[in-house]
């Protein structure tokens, strides 16, 4: 954010990301796509919460969460969360999304 260091705030977000409002689900997503990296320790607290999120039915929670996993993605998550991606690339409406966090995952 602007080159500030908010790593202070990681709980903070992840608290947000886990909340059951879509709305604040979205906000603390967007939160986590602006300042977490792949090289952050925390994000290993967010797997499980990522993969209720791709599991949901609710379409919109599944698709923040991959486009949010697409900027911090790491090898480590990748791994983790590789079989949730794959059903979602047999769904249509998640292909291009999917496929995009793939390409992340390679480089």
């Amino acid at each position: 954010m602007l080159g500030y260091d908010i790593s202070w705030a990681g709980f903070n977000v992840i608290e947000v990301m886990s909340s059951a409002k879509f709305t604040h689900k979205r906000i603390g997503y967007l939160a986590a796509s602006q300042c977490f990296h792949a090289d952050l320790e925390m994000l290993m607290l967010t797997t499980n919460m990522i993969r209720k999120d791709l599991s949901s039915q609710n379409q919109y929670e599944a698709g923040v969460a991959l486009s949010a996993l697409s900027c911090f993605v790491s090898p480590d998550i990748a791994r983790d969360l590789a079989n949730d991606i794959m059903t979602l690339v047999c769904v249509k409406k998640y292909r291009g999304n999917s496929i995009i966090i793939f390409e992340c995952i390679s480089y």
